[in-house]
């Protein structure tokens, strides 16, 4: 996680028990604190196309749907 964070290919939500200033390769990584109120955010599931999904893949999908509140 913290490697692809270090390249920018993504972000991560990790406790600060887990958190270190640096990735793996040693490319710095920076923290902001996100506790509190925050804006909603749309938030996107991708995976292959085609490829099959696991049964707990399919679950979680279910599982974030089910997160999403009515408008």
């Amino acid at each position: 996680m913290r490697s692809l964070v270090a390249t920018g290919a993504g972000v991560a939500l990790l406790p600060s028990l887990v958190y270190r200033p640096w990735s793996l390769e040693g490319d710095r990584i920076e923290i902001r604190d996100v506790s509190g109120d925050l804006p909603s955010v749309q938030v996107g599931l991708v995976w292959r196309k085609g490829a099959p999904l696991s049964p707990v893949a399919r679950h979680f999908i279910r599982a974030a749907q089910g997160a999403v509140p009515e408008r």
